[in-house]
């Protein structure tokens, strides 16, 4: 790298040179216009490094370059257009595979927009760790998120030197709400299995648990007393037209039908269906309660 730049001692021979004979100017404007042709591969070999100590060194060869531009400069053979240095390269970054841009500095964070593979975009600061880097949104410069500092990214201007800035706190997990245990009865239509005659109970697991044993009592409202009971495991028929038995249990947010024998229940009488169903066989586990009114 240090004969990147030796053609400069060309430049001062030739100055040199000129100054014998008649014409001192236009050997000034002819060391200028050459420097000026090595203040830009200078500039440009700096944008392609991704190493510090490259840039370092990088700068260290341009900064003098740029001493040598100023004393021409002061001559009055030095131009504008060579005046451009390492800082006023606008930082950018650049991902050669491409990468995900997400709202915070945390892999937490929802993606937010896709990097193209090879582009370069501004950046604007660190985040307060240095693992991050805030960028422009791709698809609205007037929003911003995070590129991940991965290994492969490529960095142009002096990115080093950006300020830190505190990204958005990352949002709490807040667990949905649990459903408390609960069941819903409606009183369907009467069944006849095996010459029998049943009441059909659509029963709905509202809650979060699973029942797998249930008891059912049905009693006359309008005459007094109890007319049948049933307890039992696999009691959960999946239609309304199926007999005893049934499936073995009954999930939450699924709908079973429970059979009943009528009981010889007398035609216009009230009667009430109370429901017990529990988390095991055998009514143990936890236990839910409920009841149905219907007319005969």
């Amino acid at each position: 790298m240090s004969q990147r730049f030796t053609p400069i001692f060309v430049v001062f021979l030739f100055v040199l040179a000129a100054c014998g004979n008649n014409s001192p100017d236009a050997a000034r404007t002819a060391a200028a216009s050459t420097l000026d042709a090595q203040l830009v591969e200078a500039q440009a070999q700096i944008a392609l490094q991704t190493s510090q100590a490259e840039q370092a060194t990088l700068k260290a060869e341009l900064q003098g370059l740029e001493a040598t531009n100023e004393a021409l400069r002061l001559s009055g053979t030095g131009t504008a257009g060579a005046e451009a240095t390492f800082e006023t390269i606008e930082p950018q970054l650049i991902s050669p595979r491409g990468a995900a841009c997400r709202i915070g500095p945390n892999a937490a964070f929802a993606k937010a927009a896709d990097l193209g593979a090879g582009e370069a975009i501004a950046v604007i600061g660190r985040s307060s760790d240095g693992e991050w880097w805030q960028v422009p949104k791709p698809e609205n410069a007037g929003e911003t998120c995070w590129v991940f500092w991965d290994s492969d990214l490529d960095f142009l201007g002096d990115v080093y030197n950006l300020p830190f800035i505190d990204g958005p706190a990352l949002p709490t997990n807040t667990p949905a709400p649990t459903r408390p245990p609960g069941i819903s009865l409606n009183f369907i239509q009467e069944n006849t299995c095996s010459g029998s005659v049943f009441f059909m109970i659509a029963v709905t697991n509202t809650g979060p648990e699973t029942y797998e044993s249930s008891l059912i009592n049905l009693v006359d409202v309008t005459a007094g007393g109890q007319l049948a009971s049933s307890d039992g495991n696999n009691e959960f028929l999946l239609t309304r037209s199926s007999c005893p038995k049934g499936a073995s249990t009954l999930g939450s947010g699924e709908t079973a039908y429970l059979a009943i024998a009528s009981g010889a229940a007398p035609n216009g009488n009230t009667l009430r269906v109370t429901v017990r169903l529990c988390t095991e066989n055998g009514l143990r586990g936890n236990c839910i309660s409920s009841n149905t009114q219907f007319s005969n």
